[in-house]
This record gives C-alpha cells, structure tokens and sequence, in this order.
C-alpha cells in the first residue's frame, strides 16, 4: 500500500430528520425476519437496530416511518429477557413509552402508527420489519494518495470502511467545514458512482437524491464516479480511471453480504463497485470483527 496521511475526522452524519435539535440517519428493512435476524441486517449494512432511548429520537423515528408511510410493527433494540429491560449495547432502559401499564409481557418490542408509536412486547421469534440506525459518530477519514475510483475504494476497505456516503445536505456541511483551511491539492473521491442509468451511492446501491454538482447534474451514467472539487468542494463527475490524490472514507461502514458462493459474493460486491475485503494484517482482521460484532 502506497503511504498515506490519515486525517480522522470525527463527524456526526446527520439525519434525514430533525426534532427539536435531535437528528437520526435511519433505514427501513422491509424484509419480515425475527429480532436477531434483524438485528443481523443492520449490523450488515454497518448500522445498528434502532435504539430510541429519549423523546428526540422517538419522534426522529415517528417522523421518518410516517414520510415511509410505515404503518405496521417494526423492531427496535431493546430486550426484556429480565428486568430491568436493556438497549443492545447493555445500557438499562430509563426511559420508555409503552402502551400499557403492563408491559413488558414478552421478551422482545415493537412500536407502530396505529398505537401511536407506542411500544409493545412481542415474542422474539415473530416476524416483523425493523428499523435500522447509523451509528451516532462515524469516522471520516481524508486520505492523501494517487488513486483511480477503484483503487480509491480498495484504499478505504484496508482501513475498515468504504468511499465515504454524503447523502444529506448536513453531512456535506460538516465535511466542508472541517476540510476548511487544509492543503488539498486535487478533487476528492467519494463514494457515488454511476451504475449505467442512473448515480448511486457504494452503500446498498442508494439512489442519489440530496446532489452537490458545481454545474448541473451529469447526463453520463456509464464509466464515471463522483469527486468532491478542490476549488469547493462541490460535486462533479470524473472517469473512474481517473487517478487523484484524495480520497474521502467513511471509516465504519461495511456491507456485508451472506449466504453465497465466492464467486457470487465477489459479483455481489462489484455491483457497488467495491472488492471482498482484504484482511492482510491482524490489525485489518480485528476491523473486519468488530465491524461484524463477533465474539472473541
């Protein structure tokens, strides 16, 4: 690996909704499964079952399933094998909104529209959709380094993630704000690209929606990748071959694909145009298990 300046920049990604000065990256899996099979799926696409643990989050996640017009049950993080209940990450539930003075009955919890996003105990073994969250601090990491868009994105998987996804006008800000004042001396990578029709981000092949383009959108969906211009940081296109000497990486953020062969899985990954992960050294091993939150 060519040597490279690492600049970490801890930034919060913030939301697609804000309440009250709380914000919340969220996804919906729509896909029915039990509770550890959904909190699998998050934890694949580098995100985490929602945990609402304050009344700014709750309504975050009000607000997001009603502009989803997701009016079924849908799981959230916390457990109740034994009293006090508990979040995922083992901190003690202090702050609940439940449905009934009763609850909880059953081991496992649900909120819905229909009850007024109320929470609910279900058995853990049903089958519901779930609602996933972006971790409250990823990791940006600039990277200094001559480097086309795959090679770019090989550079970001060493070092435990992928190009970075600024799917929002608050993430953009931010990065500007913090790239303010330093030495770049070339575009930047990020991590959208075009698939052929349309402009897709890395992460599960998201659609662009929120753009930052210097000029007006591109009309080229083939062949090319997004940077970040060095005169001001907006967005415009550039042959994936193309070589330049920055690259902007989200650091926690690894898909995660299951259940195929190599070849499939290989396949899987050069949709997003992204590579298995390599793990060369034990320091990329312990990346690749944390990322998956597997035990020791």
């Amino acid at each position: 690996m060519d040597a490279i300046k690492l600049l970490r920049i801890w930034i919060l990604l913030m939301p697609i909704v804000m309440i009250n000065g709380f914000g919340a990256y969220f996804h919906i899996n729509n896909i029915r499964m039990n509770y550890n099979g959904a909190t699998d799926f998050c934890k694949s696409i580098g995100m985490e079952l929602a945990k609402l643990d304050n009344i700014g989050l709750q309504k975050s996640a009000e607000q997001y399933l009603i502009s989803q017009q997701i009016t079924e049950k849908v799981w959230m993080s916390l457990t109740c094998v034994g009293l006090p209940c508990q979040w995922d990450d083992g901190e003690i539930l202090d702050w609940a909104n439940w449905e009934n003075v009763d609850e909880p009955r059953y081991e496992c919890v649900v909120f819905e529209e229909i009850f007024a996003f109320t929470w609910r105990s279900r058995r853990c073994l049903d089958n519901y959709i779930s609602l996933c969250i972006a971790p409250a601090k990823p990791s940006f990491s600039l990277l200094s380094g001559l480097y086309n868009f795959y090679e770019a994105s090989r550079e970001c998987q060493a070092i435990g993630g992928q190009l970075a996804v600024l799917n929002n006008p608050v993430a953009m800000n931010r990065v500007m704000n913090e790239l303010y004042g330093m030495t770049i001396t070339n575009d930047i990578w990020i991590g959208l690209y075009g698939n052929g029709t349309n402009f897709v981000w890395q992460n599960m092949a998201e659609e662009v929606s929120y753009t930052n383009w210097n000029t007006t959108a591109p009309q080229t969906h083939t062949g090319v990748a997004v940077v970040m211009t060095k005169s001001d940081l907006t967005w415009r296109e550039r042959q994936m071959t193309d070589r330049t000497d920055h690259t902007l990486c989200q650091v926690n953020y690894l898909p995660v694909v299951f259940g195929m062969t190599y070849a499939d899985a290989e396949a899987e990954c050069l949709k997003s145009a992204l590579h298995p992960a390599l793990m060369r050294t034990q320091e990329e091993a312990i990346i690749a298990k944390n990322a998956l939150n597997t035990p020791k």
